[in-house]
Parts: structure tokens; sequence; C-alpha cells
């Protein structure tokens, strides 16, 4: 099972390359540009940096992290007409190093998942395709609405177990030929029931609300 994704742009890994170059800090003219700018507006040029300094990494209800969100500020102009890229150096990298040379802090702010909420049920994979009880090799785990679960085997059987909170919810189990749950799906697989499989899949777990639905109706 797996809910991974990563986006790092070309601005968050010129933090590395910024890393690097800060250990001289020569005065080329990205750095005299900041230098100068921040002589005369040295709030606005140090806000300026940190937009493109601090990145934000978000994790799941565990605090592993499952997203890096890169920095989305934009070079001012004063820094994209003087930071070009030079020496294999992008000009994201030069304008990184140059905020950090001026003492512009890189920092990573890490946002913590909200807890799981809406309807739930238990994914145990196992080996062989009948989901017998003593050839499980992974689980029960209990997921919630949106997520992804894959089978990388490429012989054995899923199992969903019994929906909890699922009153006035729609729920099923799509199944893909993918590994990520994209692309379209060619079915479903059964609740509370077995589906086997014979080669690497993924299932998403999706529940939707029934419109007019009020609890004590099901």
């Amino acid at each position: 099972m797996r809910f991974t994704v990563a986006v790092i742009p070309a601005l968050y890994t010129a933090l590395a390359a910024a890393a690097l170059l800060k250990r001289d800090c020569t005065h080329n003219n990205c750095l005299r540009a900041l230098i100068g700018e921040q002589n005369k507006n040295g709030d606005a040029v140090n806000d300026a940096c940190s937009a493109v300094l601090v990145a934000t990494v978000k994790t799941d209800v565990a605090g592993v992290p499952v997203t890096t969100v890169a920095p989305t500020g934009t070079m001012p102009t004063y820094a994209s007409n003087a930071c070009v890229s030079t020496k294999g150096v992008d000009r994201p990298a030069r304008y990184a190093s140059a905020c950090s040379c001026i003492g512009a802090p890189a920092a990573t702010v890490t946002v913590p998942a909200e807890p799981a909420t809406g309807p739930s049920i238990t994914v145990t994979h196992h080996s062989l395709t009948d989901c017998t009880y003593w050839d499980i090799i992974d689980g029960p785990t209990v997921i919630h609405n949106g997520a992804c679960v894959v089978s990388t085997v490429g012989y054995g059987s899923v199992q969903f177990g019994q929906l909890e909170g699922a009153t006035c919810y729609d729920c099923r189990a799509l199944r893909f030929t993918s590994t990520d749950c994209s692309g379209d799906s060619f079915g479903n697989a059964p609740l509370n029931d077995c589906a086997g499989v014979n080669s690497p899949q993924s299932f998403l777990f999706q529940c939707t609300p029934v419109e007019g639905c009020t609890p004590g109706d099901q």
C-alpha cells in the first residue's frame, strides 16, 4: 500500500546547490544586486528570499512525510536580471545561493496531516487467490476514503473487510491495471469479499455521499 507523491521543482532543488555555493559567497553580479537592494529595502528582499528558501513537507497521520511542496516564490526583477546561469549553475540556484549569503534562512515547515475521517474498511493481502486465512502476507490494515491500495504480487488476492462509518455513502473499490490507481478502471472489487489477482494491480477505495440520505434512513 502506498500513498506517496513527491513534487520538487527547480527552485527547491536549488537549495542543495545554494548550500555548496555559500562556502565562498563570491561577490558576483547576483549577490551584488541583492546587497544593493537590501540596503534600500531589506525587509522586502528578505521576504522574497524566504519565499524561495522555505519548503513545506506534509506528513501522514503517523508523521511520515508523504508530499514535499516546493517554494512557490519567484525571483524579483532585480535578481532575475543579475542572477544569470553560469558554470553549470542555473538561475534559481544562483538566486538561492545569493539569498543564503545575505543571511536569509533556508527552512522546512512540516504540516501534519489531519486525522482521517469518513468511511473506512480493512484490507488484507494474501499470497493465494482465495483469501485463505493462513496465507496472509500483509494486513489487515484500516484505510479511509480515497486511499489507493496496491497489490504488487503477480498471483494472490486482496480482501476488503467490513465497512465502517459508511451510512449514507455509496462505497466501492475501483480496480486498475496500473499500480497507482491511474488510468481507466476495469470494474469493482467486491467489498467484504475476496478479489483474486494474477498481475500487479491497484484498487481505489472511493465513497460518495448518497444524495438526500440522512443517518437513520439506511
